[in-house]
């Protein structure tokens, strides 16, 4: 993550990193299904 201005605790968001990779796919598919977007883009 870039920053933490959400201030989510560190163990919430070391899980939240440990889970986004292995789900992926599912959350890009839900997110074009949403917003309709056909690229993403990312920013690090």
């Amino acid at each position: 993550m870039a920053n933490n201005n959400g201030r989510i605790p560190e163990k919430e968001l070391n899980r939240l990193l440990e889970i986004v990779p292995i789900y992926y796919l599912k959350i890009v598919s839900k997110w074009r299904e949403k917003y309709g977007e056909d690229e993403m883009k990312f920013y690090c």
